[in-house]
């Protein structure tokens, strides 16, 4: 990596690299996998990124030999090309050294031994100024809907100047792990204040003190890559993004910026590679373009908004830029143990890193339960597909300009989004919605044929049918459309307009568009049956052809009653450890949004992470909004548990589990 100076960009300002590719989920049918309504991302690249740029003002360079050097060898290319070894080694092969000729630095390039040389730059955090962001970014529907929208088991690798882990708020983010790459040790506190103030905004705990961060279940692992006034050298940043790509953090947040260096590129790459998303600042100059890291088009450039929703003054744009995150008078954690308010495309960043770990622990969580899922080997795309469409308002002129990017985090929609787009391997679906279904008919006789019609049917094996499960639109062979109808579908025959080519042995795909009928309950099975005729060419026999049904589970929308109801202890916090004297005392549950009228609560216990069963009994006491609980005996000690609660929604029978999440000690 280049030794230039960075500079981490802290008004407090945070920065957003990702060059975005304006990434839009769309649903199609996944070939091969009989019709599965699955979302696919489309890329649809900018033409031209502009792009600041920043001088390099380097003293000092980082050389690649092919090996590792012996201290002769070391002493001898000093003397020849006037150049000095500096103490930091950066690995078995990797030297810092300050040239004290150009020309001859330049000859020391062309040395057999050499493998490739970068400069060193310096990057600036933002500087700060002065908790509305949240709110403005409808937060609160992530946290009302389940536990893993806080961004629990997810954890932020956070390039900065380390974390004050000492501060209130702080205390049970930090993980081990981390790393002090500006004095080489395995320290990284803070010394200087912005870090801790990105620690505060991803993931400050939920302890009924100062504020909350957007991720407030997630972890943090800090690497410290810049000193104490703030400059960051590349190379530091590139081995931190390195670190916590070996630790497996789920999402690494730049909020720095500079001029494009080599070495932080390679780095970069490196995390996207192994499915790590990358957030950076776009910068604080105003100006047109992304600031780099943000300016590679593998790194999200996030830019900053105001609490009126107009772009901050002091905000990049351009057309690199990819999302807006509130960055105006931030309120977040200081070094020292208090609060203030910042400002910056740093805070932004942060704010992008701890949504990216709220989605990244939905995902997680449904790729656990269906590990089958088409989402799940390439996680990073379709989390960035979601995070640019489902979680986005509009702002600016329709769909993406260069002022807004592709608008500012929203989350209002995330449960009814991720409920939609999440495939199970029976293929979710929602009512309304139009899908198409793929056909293949082969035939097996000797003869040419030809296919003159189509019966479709569909049979709802859940339930009584008494009304059609979906209505076919058209059927079509490839992009050629055969047929055109509207009706809504029990068994009916389609006539083709007309005939389809059917070759003796030969394979004919067809593909029938249908929407879902909104007679359709959630969770009902759907059986998808075609059986298509043909003739044979020149013979009057008629024969036909029916296909394997097609099993296809239609998921409607859950009632409002369930996806809104949850429930807080009054005396336990979530994530939290706690003593087993602790645990037998009576805790409250207060059920939020919930209606006895409408739902009844038909399970509750205490599951055993360990046993992985139900452990022991608790005593319960139940009124219309709340619950009070009390375990029967002490718990063993150093334990994950969890009160689980299942809530049926009475008209429909529907049922949903939900969980809160705690430690004995």
């Amino acid at each position: 990596m280049k030794l230039l100076r960075i500079q981490a960009l802290l008004l407090v300002t945070i920065l957003f690299l990702h060059p975005f590719i304006a990434v839009k989920a769309v649903f199609a049918t996944d070939s091969g996998s009989n019709g599965v309504v699955l979302p696919i991302v489309e890329n649809n690249k900018k033409e031209s990124r502009a792009v600041v740029q920043v001088s390099h003002k380097t003293k000092t360079r980082v050389v690649q030999f092919v090996r590792e050097l012996t201290s002769e060898e070391m002493s001898t290319l000093e003397s020849e090309f006037s150049v000095i070894f500096q103490k930091r080694k950066r690995g078995k092969n990797k030297y810092v050294i300050t040239p004290k000729d150009e020309s001859r630095y330049q000859k020391l390039m062309e040395h057999p031994l050499v493998e490739a040389g970068y400069n060193n730059d310096t990057y600036k955090i933002s500087q700060q100024s002065v908790d509305w962001g949240i709110t403005k970014m409808n937060g609160e529907a992530a946290w009302e809907n389940a536990a893993n929208y806080s961004g629990e088991n997810v954890v932020i690798g956070l390039i900065d100047t380390g974390v004050d882990f000492t501060h209130p708020d702080l205390a049970d983010v930090f993980l081990p792990g981390g790393y002090d790459f500006v004095n080489d040790d395995a320290d990284p506190t803070d010394d200087q204040g912005h870090g801790t103030a990105m620690a505060g905004a991803i993931a400050s705990v939920d302890n009924s003190i100062g504020f909350k961060g957007i991720a407030y279940s997630a972890k943090i692992l800090p690497f410290k890559v810049c000193n104490s006034s703030g400059d960051c050298d590349s190379v530091s940043i590139a081995e931190g993004i390195d670190a916590a790509v070996l630790a497996g953090v789920d999402v690494i947040n730049l909020s720095l910026g500079g001029s494009a260096n080599a070495l932080i590129q390679s780095a970069v790459q490196a995390a996207t590679d192994a499915g790590i998303i990358v957030v950076a600042a776009a910068g604080n100059g105003g100006t047109e373009g992304c600031l780099y890291p943000a300016g590679y088009e593998n790194v999200v450039c996030v830019g900053s908004t105001d609490n009126t929703d107009a772009k901050a003054g002091f905000s990049n744009y351009g057309a690199n830029l990819d999302v807006m995150t509130p960055g105006v008078d931030i309120s977040t954690t200081l070094r020292g143990g208090g609060y203030g308010a910042v400002s910056g495309t740093s805070i932004s960043t942060a704010y992008y890193s701890g949504v990216a770990g709220i989605v990244k622990g939905m995902v997680d969580e449904q790729c656990t339960a269906n590990p089958g899922l088409s989402v799940c080997p390439d996680k990073r795309a379709y989390i960035l597909s979601l995070l640019n469409t489902t979680t986005i308002r509009d702002l600016g002129a329709a769909g993406y300009d260069t002022t807004f990017g592709n608008g500012v985090l929203d989350l209002s929609q995330i449960y009814s989004a991720t409920a939609v787009t999440y495939p199970s391997p029976i293929n979710p679906v929602k009512k309304g919605v139009t899908y198409t279904q793929n056909i293949e008919i082969t035939n097996n006789s000797t003869f040419a044929a030809q296919i003159n019609s189509c019966t479709v049917t569909s049979k709802n094996t859940t339930r009584t049918q008494t009304a059609p499960a979906f209505s076919i639109s058209l059927i079509s062979q490839g992009a050629t459309q055969i047929t055109s109808i509207s009706e809504n579908t029990l068994y009916s025959t389609v006539t083709f307009d007309s005939p389809v080519a059917f070759a003796a042995g030969a394979t004919v795909p067809l593909s029938a568009t249908f929407t879902v009928h909104t007679s359709v309950q959630p969770n009902d099975i759907i059986l998808f049956g075609v059986e298509c005729a043909y003739d044979q060419t020149g013979s009057p026999e008629t024969e036909s052809y029916r296909t394997s049904p097609t099993k296809t589970l239609f998921t409607a929308d859950l009632p409002t009653t369930l996806t809104n109801v949850y429930f807080t202890f009054g005396r336990l916090r979530y994530g939290k450890t706690f003593t087993t004297s602790q645990l037998r005392s009576w805790d409250m549950v207060y059920l939020k949004n919930y209606d006895p009228k409408k739902i009844k609560v038909t399970q509750f216990f205490l599951y055993d992470y360990v046993k992985k069963g139900n452990q022991g009994f608790t005593k319960i006491w139940k009124s219309s909004t709340s619950l009070s609980v009390r375990t029967n005996y002490l718990l063993p000690t150093k334990r994950k548990y969890a009160y689980i609660m299942e809530f049926q929604d009475i008209a429909t029978g529907i049922k949903v589990k939900k969980y809160f999440v705690f430690y004995t000690k």
